[in-house]
């Protein structure tokens, strides 16, 4: 993770994430980053993040970071395991004190995501 100076074009990295960063939210000096693990083993081969991997010796995980924004040490991780490979994004979502991580496929995104009611004019 990092920035990119727009006057140059370059990178300038803050902190090493051990996956693929797929989404992000900035809450105060605070970014959750979603990190998914490597499909088939195979994607990360030919990145600069797999290169990093191995030389770190540290393999990829699926979930969560927050990473300081001002010493882009990395203060919080959440891993997720299970059949989970990726998680597409993260959003925060204010005054919400338990959260819950639903599946697509699962019963539960019936009764807990609802579209908003068609208003008339």
């Amino acid at each position: 993770m990092g920035y990119v100076d727009l006057s140059t074009g370059i990178f300038f990295p803050v902190s090493f994430l051990p996956g693929f960063a797929r989404g992000m939210s900035i809450v105060g000096k605070y970014a959750v980053i979603s990190l998914s693990d490597d499909r088939k083993n195979e994607n990360f081969k030919d990145l600069k993040l797999g290169e990093c991997l191995k030389e770190k010796e540290l393999a990829p995980f699926v979930g969560l970071v927050v990473v300081n924004l001002e010493s882009g040490y990395i203060e919080h991780r959440l891993e997720i395991r299970g059949p989970v490979e990726e998680i597409y994004d993260c959003i925060q979502i204010p005054a919400i004190k338990n959260s819950s991580l639903l599946g697509v496929k699962s019963d539960e995104t019936r009764f807990m995501l609802r579209p908003a009611p068609l208003r008339s004019k």
